[in-house]
């Protein structure tokens, strides 16, 4: 799944891709200030329960929006389409194995931090993320 900055990047016209990049990250920086604070707020005057029952609402007002707004037109239309395997061929296998890895160390190392019984694999862990990258 691609994330709506990268899907603007990949559809929109390079003179207007910053608007739409800056309107989609204010609304991400919104949403991470506002999400935590009102889910207290709503979890102690109306209970837990309501908001996975305020969303539905709203993603359904979001989907109505997305479904008058996205031309019909956008995508790989009268692009040359390849297949999986020729997709496939570009795709960075190890650069996305040495990614993981290197992510997978950091956890390991940050974690290891907490508990007395793995400090043995803090440091080693992390020189292994270090080396990944």
């Amino acid at each position: 799944m691609l994330s709506p900055s990268l899907k603007q990047c990949l559809t929109r016209r390079i003179r207007i891709r910053g608007a739409y990049q800056s309107y989609i990250n204010i609304a991400f920086g919104a949403g991470a200030m506002l999400g935590a604070a009102m889910g207290g707020v709503m979890a102690d005057y109306l209970g837990w329960r309501w908001e996975f029952g305020v969303q539905i609402p709203i993603l359904v007002f979001a989907l109505l929006v997305a479904l008058i707004t996205i031309p019909d037109d956008l995508g790989m239309h009268g692009k040359s389409k390849r297949s999986v395997r020729e997709a496939m061929k570009d795709f960075d296998f190890m650069g996305s194995f040495l990614m993981a890895t290197s992510v997978t160390f950091l956890i390991l190392g940050l974690v290891g931090i907490f508990f007395p019984s793995l400090y043995p694999l803090v440091l080693p862990a992390l020189s292994l993320c270090r080396c990944c990258r």
